[in-house]
């Protein structure tokens, strides 16, 4: 069965594919405990690179997932409003349709135990692809969303701990 419960509590930079949470055919949930400040912005944990993977992060102060199974199969959710200034627990869940690697899935991004965007991607990746690591606080070689690059992707702000649950 094999380990479902990652939790983090400081940035982590490349761990490798072996280490990191399995998901390729598994549903998974992120939550994050973080202070954000006026800027609000940066990778909350993200693996994979620019070819395929996800991340999950804060753009212009608004939480975002953006899931890459390799284009054209690509979905982004993001929240309407800009979380203001504080302390708030936000969280990704990305819920196969099947138990299998390809399977379709729905996605739910929560702020403060509020449902704030869902979404959908019809193909999830089969394997990932690359070595590029999973990171906690930044994204390290690739930059997986356009919506950033490696340079500014260091979040900015304070978080206690991210947690990785494999469903």
């Amino acid at each position: 069965a094999g380990r479902t419960e990652f939790v983090f509590r400081r940035r982590v930079g490349n761990i490798h594919a072996d280490a990191a949470p399995h998901t390729t055919g598994r549903s998974f949930r992120i939550t994050c405990d973080l202070v954000v400040n006026s800027e609000g912005r940066g990778v909350i944990a993200c693996q994979g690179s620019s070819l395929c993977g996800y991340s999950f992060y804060i753009h212009d102060r608004r939480p975002v997932f953006y899931y890459n199974a390799i284009r054209p199969h690509v979905a982004r959710i993001e929240g309407l409003d800009r979380l203001s200034p504080g302390r708030h627990s936000i969280s990704v869940e990305v819920r196969l349709d099947v138990r299998a690697p390809g399977s379709g899935a729905s996605m739910l991004l929560d702020v403060d135990g509020h449902c704030v965007a869902r979404g959908r991607i019809e193909r999830t990746l089969r394997t990932l692809l690359n070595q590029n690591g999973f990171n906690v606080g930044q994204d390290t070689v690739s930059p997986i969303s356009p919506d950033y690059t490696i340079e500014d992707s260091a979040l900015v702000g304070e978080f206690s701990h991210v947690t990785f649950q494999l469903l």
